[in-house]
């Protein structure tokens, strides 16, 4: 019996770390995620427990659209235009919730896995809304589930612009040399002396 207790300790610690989620934190991501475009919200889901229904990974739908799983410690986000969802989920027991998204905002989801029946059966999905001043801090501890995110291309020198150097100034034409004429030997003649006479 005392044997027992240590190894479903352990089984279960096995379990809850088998079902939480493992990839790059939000602030690692940060950087490379995507600029909310013009006329669209964003929307996180999130689940930070660990403690019940770990292996429980329910699929998330938007409107009837499956956008990902609840994954224990994990949470992932997508941009959607503006207007009415549903957030919903299908387990043992149906659940949903019903919000706006405005242009630019972002929402908050909470997942979380309710067990029922002692466990026999897996339970549901519950859904709520966050604040912001709750959310951020735990999204800082959760690992990103959804689709791979390409990282923002940066700006490199080459493709600063520069600006363009003014044309240089035309060189002017060089100037004509003209040719110095040849100047022409001067022949002086002189006279011969005359004959001395003979002493």
């Amino acid at each position: 019996m005392k044997m027992i207790r240590p190894l479903l300790a352990l089984g279960m610690l096995v379990a809850m770390l088998a079902g939480c989620a493992s990839g790059p934190k939000h602030a690692d991501i940060n950087d490379a995620m995507p600029a909310i475009k013009p006329g669209y919200g964003r929307i996180y889901f999130l689940r930070s427990s660990a403690l019940i229904g770990s292996p429980v990974q329910p699929e998330v739908k938007l409107n009837n659209q499956v956008v990902g799983r609840s994954r224990a410690r994990g949470f992932f986000f997508v941009d959607r235009p503006a207007g009415p969802y549903m957030a919903s989920s299908a387990t043992s027991v149906s659940s949903s919730l019903t919000f706006d998204l405005y242009p630019g905002e972002v929402k908050y989801v909470r997942t979380e896995v309710t067990i029922a029946l002692l466990g026999i059966m897996p339970g549901s999905l519950a859904f709520s809304l966050m604040d912001q001043s709750i959310a951020e801090p735990e999204l800082s501890k959760l690992s990103y589930t959804g689709t791979s995110i390409k990282a923002r291309p940066k700006q490199t020198a080459s493709a600063i612009p520069t600006a363009t150097p003014a044309p240089a100034a035309p060189m002017p034409p060089p100037t004509a040399i003209m040719p110095v004429a040849a100047t022409s030997a001067v022949t002086v003649s002189v006279a011969p002396a005359e004959a001395l006479p003979a002493r």
